[in-house]
């Protein structure tokens, strides 16, 4: 609801395609008015006003986004932050606010 109330583009990355794939079903649900895509595997949607996506996959084609393509990233599980994979994405992004749950 705080991504939505601010309005901006929105990523959402989780550890598995499963979490990511249940937060673009809630930000259906909860934000009806804007894209929701994903990011994951075979399934490359970046352009999405909201895109949930897994860790590896937005790892690994960084280069596929810009720098501040969004507003608010929302970095599930947080707490495996201290690997390189997820330190890759936090150095690249550069949105104006962050939350990382754990």
């Amino acid at each position: 609801m705080d991504a939505k109330r601010r309005g901006g583009r929105v990523l959402f990355l989780a550890r598995t395609q499963e979490l990511a794939g249940q937060a673009a079903e809630t930000f259906r649900t909860l934000w009806p008015g804007v894209t929701i895509g994903r990011y994951m595997e075979n399934v490359k949607e970046p352009e999405a006003h909201v895109v949930c996506g897994s860790v590896q996959s937005a790892a690994l084609h960084l280069d596929c986004f810009r720098e501040d393509a969004f507003d608010y990233l929302i970095v599930d599980e947080a707490h495996h932050a201290a690997v390189d994979t997820y330190q890759k994405i936090l150095a690249f992004f550069h949105p104006a606010f962050t939350l990382e749950s754990v």
